[in-house]
């Protein structure tokens, strides 16, 4: 970012010259000085387009980096925060890419005890045990139907969590504690 705000200062500081030299120039009748102004401007010129695309490079790229899908680690942090163990194993995932549409982030890990008491404490969830039986899920927007909380035996614990706007995550936990489908819920 350095980089370019110095290229535009010397660009901006180039055509300075240019218009000083010019009058300068016309004032005094000098070819040469008119001349040597025209330089300054073809200076100042060039070296603000190269200002100009080394912006848009910049830019690229981050748009580019910004688009790029993000993987299930990064959602598992973005949403809980760095494991403090190691034993976090993400199993399947969708991320939400387009807000209204996508209105959830779906998320299907093993983990530990430890970790989930980590993510628990994180916010104040309503705790409930319920059957499995007769239970369904809607799924992601995918090929494939990964989202069965139910198959993880014939109870299990949910944890969830709103905002007032609505905002939340639904966790859906073994009995064991160590596998977890998890629906982040924003709009």
């Amino acid at each position: 970012m350095k980089e370019i705000f110095f290229l535009f200062i010397i660009s901006g500081i180039t055509f300075v010259f240019f218009i000083f030299i010019l009058i300068f120039g016309i004032i005094k009748k000098k070819r040469k000085l008119i001349l040597t102004s025209i330089l300054f401007f073809l200076i100042s010129i060039i070296i603000g387009i190269f200002g100009v695309v080394k912006t848009s490079k910049k830019t690229i790229n981050k748009i580019s980096e910004i688009g790029k899908p993000r993987n299930g680690n990064e959602i598992y942090e973005s949403l809980l925060g760095k494991p403090e163990t190691d034993c976090v194993k993400i199993l399947n995932y969708q991320d939400q890419t387009i807000p209204k549409i996508d209105y959830a982030i779906w998320l299907h890990f093993k983990t530990c005890p430890k970790e989930l008491e980590r993510i628990i404490n994180r916010k104040k969830f309503n705790t409930e045990k319920i059957s499995t039986k007769n239970l369904e899920f809607e799924q992601p927007n995918s090929n494939e139907n990964w989202f069965e909380p139910q198959k993880m035996g014939d109870s299990i614990l949910t944890f969830k969590y709103y905002d007032e706007r609505n905002n939340g995550q639904e966790i859906y936990c073994s009995k064991d504690s160590t596998e977890i489908y998890l629906k982040d819920i924003a709009d």
